[in-house]
């Protein structure tokens, strides 16, 4: 669990270790509202929005910072902890489609 207030400057350089097919998650305390983030191919990275927006988009890591800033006001906004969980699993994405 990481505050609000520094997750964007811990999160980018795990983004930037992720190989493709990996990811991260993350959730409210409550886990009640989330934001899964994929690496692709290259600097490409998949952005899976589930709470007051259900979306999905890919996003460049010239865009991740000011696209990740946006997301998170959007889907946190109350929220001062957020909890962060690895993906290494390379199907999880098949699995995360079930639920």
């Amino acid at each position: 669990m990481l505050s609000k207030e520094n997750i964007i400057s811990r999160l980018i350089p795990r983004l930037n270790k992720l190989d493709p097919g990996e990811g991260i998650i993350l959730t409210t305390y409550k886990r009640n509202r989330s934001l899964t983030i994929i690496c692709n191919k290259g600097q490409e990275y998949t952005f899976i929005q589930r709470g007051y927006e259900q979306k999905q988009y890919n996003v460049s890591l010239s865009e991740l910072k000011k696209h990740l800033k946006r997301v998170l006001k959007i889907e946190f906004p109350r929220s001062n902890i957020v909890r962060i969980y690895s993906l290494r699993e390379k199907n999880f994405l098949d699995n995360l489609k079930k639920i």
